[in-house]
């Protein structure tokens, strides 16, 4: 029906053999317990039984072929079937892989694909085909699940049948007659006294020049791909440095058409002051109310970012202060009447106002230390009093101090103890200790 184009199988029963599958159209990479295989010429003959052996054992039988000139081959046979130790068949592994490269559409029965390289060539259609397809039909999920486009989970006998029906196509039926190893078993042999099963080396020849041909244009194309990536991202990021480049042009460009701006604005107002008395008292009413964001605000500020480039960060900071006083319309006033000032002169300018506001502020804060300390005194008479008021009242309780003791204390004798008290009213500077010590006498006494 030539509707799959090939079959590469890990099976060893032999089924496909026994099927009618040509042999141009199969790869066995695992062998094939119907078929033996000879040491020397390689040779593969079908057998009319299972091999007893597994792993390419000898089989105790010569090999039946014939060589070129004629003479009879002196080789032995062995087993066709792989053990994990042995190297897959060579003609086989080339032909399947080719296959797998060549293929738009996979199909994937019955196995789990967990043995390699075998368990991989089916997803050599995605890989060397962009819009290749890859269809698994499996009990059990396989590791290629995710990347198939199909996953089929149920028996394989329901799929193929229900596909053959979608497809009107009749599954063949199973023809003893046509069974090599039936026709082995009853010796309808041809001539040459076997049934060939060996896979044909100028085929494998041709479908691996080809194969390596498919394998080199994924490489170059995977190459050009690489270089064309490359070559994208060097020119985005050309193209953002020239963006970031013209980003940093922009704003001087808007300078320039800024700074056009403020000399149109300029002369408007100059224009507008020409021939004003700025000495006037309503003329300077009418500078100072200019709104801030006119030509007078511009220019200050120019001439105010002029001075932060040349200037330290200390002057750049009284600079600011300057103008954000409370006179700063004034100073912008200044400004606008000598536009022609130099840098120097302006900056002249504003650095005095900022001493002249310094000084002033300075005054003000020793003006109000002094109220400080005036208030400091006060308060300290205030409790020397509180205090002087506490002894009099102990003095009424106590008998009379000697005359010794209040000589000793810088306080003239009296007596009485309203005269005494005239006398301490008299003395304010006088702390609390001093009037302690002056009761340490007549205390003791008592």
């Amino acid at each position: 029906m030539d509707r799959v184009k090939y079959i590469i199988t890990q099976n060893i029963d032999g089924l496909h053999l026994r099927s009618g599958v040509p042999r141009t159209k199969i790869s066995e990479l695992h062998g094939n317990m119907f078929a033996d295989q000879c040491d020397k010429c390689k040779k593969m003959v079908v057998r009319d039984s299972p091999a007893p052996t597994v792993g390419q054992k000898y089989s105790g039988e010569d090999c039946p072929a014939y060589r070129q000139d004629g003479r009879k081959c002196r080789g032995k046979m062995r087993d066709f079937v792989l053990d994990w130790e042995d190297s897959l068949p060579d003609d086989d592994l080339t032909i399947s892989d080719t296959h797998a490269m060549m293929a738009d559409l996979s199909i994937v029965m019955g196995s789990t694909l967990q043995i390699i390289p075998a368990g991989n060539m089916p997803t050599y259609t995605k890989k060397y085909h962009t819009s290749g397809k890859l269809v698994i039909c499996n009990l059990q999920p396989t590791k290629h699940a995710k990347r198939a486009d199909l996953n089929i989970h149920t028996y394989v006998d329901d799929i193929m049948t229900m596909l053959m029906d979608k497809l009107d196509l009749k599954i063949p039926e199973y023809n003893p007659e046509t069974d090599p190893v039936k026709l082995t078993r009853l010796n309808q042999l041809p001539e040459q006294g076997f049934i060939d099963w060996t896979q044909c080396p100028t085929l494998a020849k041709t479908l691996k020049k080809l194969g390596d041909k498919i394998h080199d244009d994924f490489l170059k194309m995977k190459r050009e791909e690489k270089k064309r990536k490359s070559l994208d991202y060097a020119r985005q990021n050309k193209m953002r440095k020239r963006e970031e480049n013209e980003s940093l042009e922009d704003p001087i460009q808007e300078d320039g058409e800024e700074g056009d701006d403020k000399k149109s604005l300029k002369a408007e107002v100059q224009e507008e002051n020409a021939g004003m008395d700025v000495t006037a008292p309503e003329n300077k009413l009418h500078l100072n109310a200019l709104p801030q964001n006119t030509s007078a605000k511009v220019e200050v500020t120019d001439q105010v970012q002029n001075l932060k480039r040349e200037d330290n960060e200390n002057s750049c900071e009284a600079v600011a202060n300057a103008v954000n006083t409370d006179d700063g319309v004034e100073v912008r006033q200044d400004v606008l009447g000598d536009v022609d000032k130099s840098v120097g002169e302006v900056k002249k300018d504003v650095l005095d106002k900022v001493k002249i506001k310094e000084s002033e502020l300075k005054e003000d804060k020793l003006k109000e230390e002094t109220e400080n300390e005036a208030m400091v005194n006060e308060d300290n008479k205030a409790a020397a009093q509180d205090n002087l008021n506490g002894i009099s009242n102990s003095d009424e309780s106590h008998d009379k101090p000697d005359a010794n003791t209040v000589e000793a204390n810088g306080l003239t004798p009296k007596t009485g103890g309203a005269d005494k008290l005239t006398d301490i009213s008299a003395k304010a500077n006088y702390t609390l200790s001093t009037s302690e010590k002056a009761l340490t006498s007549p205390l003791a006494g008592l």
